[in-house]
């Protein structure tokens, strides 16, 4: 009888163990801390990033898993920030574009020419660089992991985005001063959900990006919870259809488990008052019902996710939308001033 040496299926197939629930850990301290915006939660999530280069490198699983086009356009991304800090002359320098006000002032406080990097400001470039490596890094851990641990890990997902929705509620319903520390000065913080972020719109942009991954686990899980099953020409009855619900199993548990989590964050964006959040929302809600209407489960899906809509609005007009609704009836969904920033950040670029 000879001993099996090959490797587990889970090894080979992506990450390692390790790997894996270093991503996890590092997904799960992201938000704590003002969702990483601040310097020491920064440079913690600054370290794990290069924790998880060194893991992709014993194991780069994600370069059979990505096109070249794709691994070039992400080193082109790190790259980037690299090459404006390389020093060039400043001969050369004061050609670029935007250098006329910027070597006059040179000038004019004595300093002598020398070799000047494309970066006006390097301090902020290279703080950039090293931010921009956590999103590359979790990119790759995640190509990289096999579907098993894949699914653990937007489960782990959802439930941060839950436990954010909850503690907004809490927040909402308490006052933010009892309920964590919101950002000194930050509007509306005493009628808000914030979580542990720094501000309402920080939080409402984890739970809109959290809400069409619940939909669609949702939607394929009452799709297999009703795949393979003879349809009987007679229409059965409600005892029936609540028997075949509470006996289905693991099936309608995660079919439970989801909705549940669904409507938790879809009140918690309601309720973190901000204003492109709850658009976001609807537009992410109504895409939700295209795509997974005509691709996923027909009219099947497309119920599915009206009957979510329409119970979660009922759950919010329960609590009470006044406060939330009176944001938009005063200032619409955006203010002018943020379009006068946009404007000028185009120019500026």
């Amino acid at each position: 009888m000879t001993r099996n040496t090959a490797r587990p299926a889970s090894k080979e197939a992506g990450l390692s163990f390790s790997g894996v629930a270093f991503l996890g850990a590092t997904l799960a301290f992201a938000p704590l801390v003002k969702g990483g915006n601040r310097p020491f939660p920064l440079l913690i999530l600054e370290l794990a990033a290069i924790a998880l280069f060194c893991i992709l490198l014993i194991r780069p699983q994600f370069r059979q898993r990505l096109s070249r086009a794709a691994l070039i356009a992400l080193g082109i991304l790190v790259a980037l920030p690299v090459v404006q800090l390389i020093p060039i002359p400043e001969s050369i320098w004061a050609l670029l574009p935007g250098r006329d006000h910027y070597l006059g002032a040179l000038k004019g406080v004595g300093v002598e020419p020398a070799h000047r990097s494309l970066s006006l400001i390097p301090n902020f470039t290279e703080s950039a660089w090293l931010a921009v490596l956590l999103p590359v890094s979790v990119f790759l851990a995640t190509v990289a992991t096999d579907k098993s641990s894949l699914k653990n890990l937007v489960n782990l997902f959802i439930g941060l985005a839950l436990l954010q929705a909850i503690i907004g509620l809490a927040q909402f319903g308490t006052g933010s001063l009892t309920v964590f520390w919101p950002e000194p000065g930050a509007r509306f913080a005493s009628v808000s959900a914030h979580g542990t972020y720094a501000n309402s719109d920080h939080l409402a942009g984890l739970l809109e990006m959290a809400l069409p991954v619940v939909l669609g686990l949702l939607v394929a899980n009452v799709r297999l919870g009703s795949g393979g099953k003879v349809r009987s020409t007679q229409r059965p009855t409600i005892r029936q259809r609540l028997s075949r619900l509470f006996t289905s199993g693991i099936r309608f548990n995660l079919v439970a488990i989801y909705v549940a989590a669904g409507l938790g964050i879809l009140l918690g964006l309601i309720f973190s008052r901000s204003r492109t959040g709850i658009a976001l929302a609807m537009l992410g809600i109504l895409l939700c019902a295209l795509v997974f209407g005509s691709h996923v489960g027909g009219k099947r899906s497309t119920r599915v996710i009206s009957i979510f809509s329409v119970f979660g609005c009922a759950l919010a007009l329960e609590i009470g939308l006044a406060p939330v609704l009176a944001r938009f009836a005063s200032d619409g969904v955006t203010d002018p001033y943020r379009w006068s920033i946009y404007m000028s950040t185009l120019q500026g670029i």
